[in-house]
């Protein structure tokens, strides 16, 4: 699906660091073009058919054709997320030079590496700062198109590149299900997957190193504690059922399972 990141009327950019959690993915794809900047905890993002591994001071590039999902994000996962305007990019892009890649909306290659600890530690101040303060829009300009080239530059030459695994087309069409409220349960998953139940049980565990009961009930888990945050005033009960929990006694077990404690021990203020 295509998810629009609203950037405020008069400025090039939006930046602003976030944390994901698994209740929040879905398979989308942007616009704009995006980068990531990784500064604390560990995720996985399932990117153009292949699965990377994220780390502090890991940098991705995403591309408006591009269809990604950020998936078992840690509780401590922070990262920085800028989008830039189309008109930014093209003007500090020239063709033919290094940075003609970004003017792209999908190019060839991956876009994932990770940094030097000097490059991410100024680039992740840099954030900072920019997200710190709204100037002017001329200042503002300024500000991001140092981001954007500095960003650029640093990945081009001082990175290196992340191993990564393709993923069967099942798994990543599994993977995207399973992450929603109404993920279905293995036999339909199967069905929806073009596979018997045992063979996407045995890939699944084999491609992403988890098995898919357990995948899905991380995706719950971190659903019902997004909605214990929302304010929303609800019962855990209530709560639970809205993550996708069939029961309270379902929820129970797999949220004793996942963070060693009962729900209402790990929420205490």
């Amino acid at each position: 699906m295509r998810e629009t990141i609203p950037i405020p009327r008069g400025l090039a950019a939006r930046i602003w660091r976030a944390r994901p959690r698994a209740a929040q993915a879905r398979s989308h794809r942007h616009s704009v073009l995006e980068m990531n900047l990784v500064v604390r905890g560990h995720a996985r993002y399932l990117l153009e058919g292949r699965a990377y591994e994220l780390r502090p001071n890991h940098m991705v590039w995403l591309f408006p054709a591009q269809e990604h999902v950020l998936v078992e994000p840690s509780e401590d996962f922070e990262m920085w997320i800028a989008v830039f305007r189309r008109g930014l990019v093209v003007e500090m892009c020239m063709p033919g030079g290094d940075g003609e890649a970004l003017r792209r909306w999908n190019p060839r290659g991956r876009f994932v590496r990770a940094l030097t600890r000097d490059a991410a530690r100024f680039l992740d101040r840099l954030c900072a700062e920019l997200a710190r303060f709204a100037p002017e829009p001329p200042a503002h300009k300024a500000g991001v198109a140092c981001l954007l080239r500095c960003a650029w530059n640093m990945w081009s030459r001082e990175a290196r590149a992340l191993p990564s695994d393709a993923l069967h087309p099942a798994i990543q069409r599994a993977a995207r299900l399973l992450v929603r409220p109404d993920a279905p349960a293995l036999p339909e998953l199967a069905v929806r997957c073009g596979l018997s139940a045992g063979r996407l049980s045995r890939l699944f565990h084999r491609e992403l190193g988890v098995t898919v009961t357990d995948f899905r009930n991380r995706a719950r888990i971190e659903a019902f504690l997004e909605n214990r945050e929302s304010g929303k005033g609800q019962t855990m009960l209530a709560d639970a059922l809205e993550a996708g929990f069939g029961s309270y006694e379902q929820f129970l077990r797999a949220f004793k399972r996942e963070k060693g404690v009962a729900p209402g021990r790990y929420i205490m203020p």
